[in-house]
């Protein structure tokens, strides 16, 4: 099946799906795989436009119900979607397994999880903890 696509995109078209298989492959690799994450099909998944941020994490306490947002102006490759999605599935194990801090986006919780995240899949440590900004 041939995909067409008009000339003026350029890049990685992300749809809810592809985000959806994203994360899939994330949580099925190390050290993902052993935090307990919450099963891609349990997760909500949309695309946005923003141009500041380039994803992000909401998860709501009363349906108990995970929702992650990719920015379609900031993501043209597949690695910058791998390392995106692999940053909000850290949000996501920080509410699993309850280490989120009401008073840091980043806490020490985050950050040791993203040290064991670039270390096994290659991502440079200092970008990764700004993805968001």
């Amino acid at each position: 099946m041939a995909i067409v696509r008009g000339t003026a995109r350029k890049g990685l078209l992300l749809t809810p799906e592809v985000l959806r298989d994203a994360y899939g492959l994330v949580i099925s690799t190390e050290p993902f795989c052993n935090w307990g994450l919450p099963d891609k099909h349990e997760v909500q998944f949309r695309v946005m436009k923003m141009r500041d941020t380039s994803g992000d994490h909401t998860y709501y306490r009363y349906t108990k119900k995970h929702r992650i947002r990719v920015s379609s102006r900031c993501v043209s490759s597949m690695f910058r979607l791998m390392q995106i999605m692999s940053h909000e599935a850290i949000h996501v194990a920080e509410v699993v397994l309850k280490t989120v801090s009401p008073t840091a986006m980043h806490n020490k919780a985050f950050m040791k999880m993203a040290d064991e995240v670039c270390d096994c899949h290659g991502y440079d440590r200092h970008d990764f903890a700004e993805i968001e900004g």
